[in-house]
């Protein structure tokens, strides 16, 4: 094989590739610009039909709503019958119609018979492309007839015989906005000779902005209504002071219980790691609150100074006694279960038995508790022996926080 030979298959291959590629890049932009719905309005702009600015603020309001991936055009009717001009479509993009529909103004005769053909044909080319999932006209009518037909049931055949001729498939739609009683029976007798799908009647802005949202926006084939879940509620939080404990959300406090909870055998509040309970000590025991149901109660811990969260609806404490005690709060008629027991305390001076304070829980985690246990007498509450308790009934000694005073604020 020669050289140029050699050059020339290269050069071919090169064409057949870019050629290919060009190829896969128009599909793809064809693809892309081919929409899901798409939507032609056919608003009514005869002098008779004079009420157009509800139709304009409608018209926008779903212009807006539209999605990305939805066509919407606008077509007006109205003008001299057998003129030219008596129909005309006025935005073929959704970002006109806005625009096109607060420029229409009143004029002529009710030219329905020449709007409703024209709208159909607006379907039949390969180009605007139609809609994938569903392609609708939607009349918006402030007249029941049309000016320039004697026999009103011309309209009906007319509209059947050229979506018929055009081979599509179409759904028609007619929003009849403030047409007189006298005038209703003819656009009735569409829906009834099966010209469109359905006409509806609209007496005021609000029910026409309704009508056309249903038929312009929605997925398919009629509305779906929006949802619009209630604002989250605001968190929880507890409170102590000197007469009670509770818990508020926002600026409303939902369950409240009085007591001595800012005194000095007191501690929290805090909540179970689950939240669903919020507790705090008191001297009369460990005061609860079920936070959804903003119900209270209080357990029974003897003389315990302090509670702490150990997982899901769990809290535990110490005894004078020496033991962790543990509490579901989760399980109705759930009782306290001693889960561990703490190293027995240096032998007391008798004299001073009284300065030496009980073991103390001082910080929770997910099964298992720091515990503060002083065996000293001390004023302040220190110093503070430590170990690490699990529920399964470990006991992890960790040294001495040598100091007179007790430790607080602890966490995990």
């Amino acid at each position: 094989m020669t050289a140029l030979a050699t050059r020339r298959r290269r050069v071919l291959a090169a064409v057949v590739v870019a050629v290919v590629l060009a190829g896969c890049v128009a599909a793809y932009l064809v693809v892309r610009a081919v929409p899901d719905h798409r939507t032609t309005l056919l608003v009514d702009a005869s002098a008779p039909g004079a009420d157009l600015g509800p139709v304009a603020e409608a018209v926008q309001a779903v212009a807006h709503n539209t999605g990305s991936r939805d066509a919407l055009t606008l077509r007006r009717f109205g003008g001299e019958c057998g003129a030219a001009d008596n129909t005309d479509e006025v935005a073929d993009e959704v970002s006109e119609v806005p625009g096109a529909v607060r420029g229409l103004t009143p004029s002529g005769r009710a030219t329905l018979l020449s709007g409703v053909p024209a709208a159909v044909d607006d379907f039949s080319g390969l180009h605007p492309f139609r809609g994938s999932r569903r392609n609708r006209i939607v009349i918006v009518s402030s007249t029941g007839v049309d000016a320039c037909t004697e026999d009103q049931a011309e309209v009906s055949r007319a509209i059947r015989d050229r979506v018929a001729a055009a081979g599509l498939e179409l759904d028609i739609r007619v929003v009849a906005h403030r047409v007189p009683e006298d005038q209703r029976g003819s656009l009735e007798r569409l829906a009834g000779e099966q010209a469109v799908r359905s006409v509806t009647f609209t007496e005021d802005a609000a029910g026409l902005v309704e009508e056309l949202d249903k038929l312009v926006v929605p997925d398919s084939p009629e509305a779906a209504r929006l949802s619009v879940p209630p604002p989250p509620e605001p968190p929880a939080y507890a409170f102590v002071s000197r007469t009670g404990f509770g818990v508020a959300r926002g600026e409303r406090v939902i369950a409240e219980v009085p007591g001595e909870f800012g005194s000095f055998a007191a501690s929290g509040p805090a909540f179970t790691a689950d939240g669903r309970f919020a507790f705090a000590t008191s001297p009369t025991g460990i005061a609860v609150l079920d936070v959804e149901a903003a119900e209270s109660r209080t357990v029974a811990c003897g003389d315990c100074r302090s509670a702490v969260p150990v997982g899901d609806s769990r809290i535990a404490w110490t005894s004078a006694e020496r033991n962790l005690l543990v509490l579901d709060l989760g399980e109705p008629g759930a009782r306290p279960g001693v889960t561990a027991a703490l190293p027995p305390r240096r032998v007391p001076d008798p004299d001073f038995d009284f300065l030496v304070l009980p073991p103390r829980a001082l910080a929770g985690g997910e099964g298992v508790v720091l515990v503060g246990s002083p065996d000293q007498p001390s004023g302040y509450g220190g110093p503070d022996l430590l170990h690490l308790v699990g529920l399964d009934g470990s006991v992890r000694d960790l040294g001495t926080a040598d100091a007179n005073v007790g430790l607080s604020g602890t966490v995990l």
